[in-house]
């Protein structure tokens, strides 16, 4: 007799697209991505260069498919300031 794990779907994409996607914290592939994961609680993270990093929290259930859609904010570069003496 054998068990068989209970899974769930998550779709993760996000704007722009090919940010690094990782799951409670390890690499789990690039945007946009389709994934079969356990029931429980996940962390999701997106990281992509020149942009903000963002995380949210999912819950995948039983036989379910969870669709998650992320905006990525573009990091304003450092403006340099000159200071000219009076």
């Amino acid at each position: 007799m054998t068990l068989e794990e209970i899974t769930g779907k998550i779709i993760i994409s996000s704007s722009p697209e090919d940010a690094q996607i990782f799951i409670d914290g390890i690499f789990g592939g690039n945007t946009p991505m389709e994934k079969e994961l356990p029931i429980g609680t996940y962390i999701i993270e997106l990281k992509k260069e020149n942009y903000k990093t963002k995380s949210e929290q999912v819950i995948i259930k039983d036989n379910s498919t969870v669709s998650l859609q992320l905006l990525l904010e573009d990091i304003q570069p450092i403006k340099n300031i000159e200071i000219c003496p009076v």
